[in-house]
């Protein structure tokens, strides 16, 4: 990020990253937590399925300043083809031309 590159981190951490470790060393060099920021009215699933009291958000994308985030959010539990586990799938949908200057071409 200092050289000017643009950062976006997916991760599992196993604690909640609005409250731990984990958000304060990112907010503290400018990234933000991309779904989170994008929906800061709507209530945050739990990404555990064994986390059934907490709604602890433990799966999250984050991402460097500059990064333009179109569309995010969290699938069901086992919702995607071929994509079988008990957390959730936490995505997002970057805009290209924010991050590279253009659309690609196919």
């Amino acid at each position: 990020m200092d050289d000017g590159d643009h950062v976006v981190l997916g991760m599992d951490v196993n604690e909640d990253v609005r409250k731990e470790f984990a958000n304060t060393q990112l907010t503290n060099i400018g990234m933000f937590e991309a779904i989170i920021c994008n929906h800061p009215t709507k209530p945050v699933p739990a990404t555990y399925n064994k986390d059934r009291v907490s709604r602890q958000l433990i799966d999250s994308i984050w991402a460097s300043p500059g990064v333009g985030i179109v569309w995010c959010g969290f699938f069901p539990y086992h919702s995607y083809k071929g994509f079988g586990s008990d957390h959730r799938m936490v995505w997002v949908e970057i805009d290209n031309a924010r991050i590279l200057g253009h659309y690609p071409q196919c």
